[in-house]
């Protein structure tokens, strides 16, 4: 039994990977994704005879498009473990105490902000390269299309700038010009994103 709903849920996570990467329509919320990764890991701890590591599909979200050239990451981009669980903060914070003793740590929670992860090379401080994430370890190279965006610094401020910095953030839409994307989409009779 736990095979089949092993295998079952290798073809669930497929879909919706398909889904929220390829597609831009997520059919269920990053709770229930998340669920059903948690229970993946769960059943493939339980026993190697179920589905031996070395044969087991891979699963990591793919955002790649066969568009675009493709860069190999220096240092992977990989995913940020989320929670929902007030333990598995409290078990997190108890992991940075031991590992950082008898210092002041401060910490920020902000809404999350899911949109396309990003990393962008500037070569004394200039921006030379901006990459997706793909499938951490290979991304899209999509420098020309970051280079409309109005508030992405083309160069970086200031002085004695390091001959070469990788920054790493999240690009994303706010609901005013995704809101103004879908009426344009809907006056042309194509399908609505979504969300932004």
């Amino acid at each position: 039994m736990s095979r089949q709903r092993l295998l079952q849920l290798y073809e669930q996570i497929r879909h919706h990977n398909e889904c929220y990467y390829k597609k831009a329509h997520p059919e269920i919320s990053d709770f229930e994704y998340d669920r059903l990764v948690e229970e993946k890991i769960s059943l493939e701890s339980q026993s190697t005879e179920l589905f031996p590591t070395n044969s087991a599909p891979e699963l990591v979200g793919d955002d790649r498009n066969e568009g675009f050239a493709q860069y190999l990451h220096v240092v992977p981009m990989l995913s940020l473990e989320n929670t929902y669980s007030r333990d598995e903060l409290r078990a997190f914070l108890k992991r940075i105490h031991k590992n950082i003793p008898n210092s002041s740590v401060a910490y920020v929670v902000e809404p999350k902000l899911d949109g396309v992860a990003i990393s962008l090379t500037y070569e004394q401080g200039l921006l030379t390269r901006a990459v997706t994430r793909g499938n951490g370890v290979q991304g899209d190279i999509v420098t020309r299309n970051l280079l409309t965006i109005p508030s992405l610094p083309k160069r970086l401020s200031g002085k004695n700038h390091p001959e070469s910095i990788e920054i790493r953030g999240e690009i994303f839409m706010d609901h005013q010009e995704f809101e103004r994307i879908n009426q344009e989409r809907k006056k042309n009779d194509q399908p609505l994103y979504a969300n932004p």
